[in-house]
């Protein structure tokens, strides 16, 4: 697992300044930018809860603990979740279909 230096997120003032750190720290590449991708879609899915249920709920939500899945979520799994394929809605939890 790579991590970013604190001094790099230090002077973080945006969600571009973000990406702009994670581009100095990781460097230019196809795996760089599936993160970023990976990220920008996390922030809009947040902005999304918070809109809808209010900032306290948004984050009781996105802080549910994973042992509410029968079992460890694969990358794949995860992928099919983020890009709405009806199939991948068939095991989520009755609270979030």
């Amino acid at each position: 697992m790579v991590t970013t230096p604190a001094h790099l997120l230090s002077d973080v003032t945006s969600r571009q300044d973000i990406i702009a750190a994670l581009r100095t720290e990781l460097g230019p590449g196809e795996e760089t930018e599936h993160l970023i991708d990976w990220l920008l879609d996390m922030w809009e899915t947040i902005d999304l809860l918070i809109a809808r249920f209010g900032a306290a709920r948004a984050w009781q939500i996105i802080a549910t603990p994973a042992s509410l899945w029968p079992q460890p979520i694969s990358s794949e799994e995860l992928t099919a979740h983020l890009r709405g394929e009806e199939n991948a809605l068939v095991d989520l939890p009755a609270f979030l279909r």
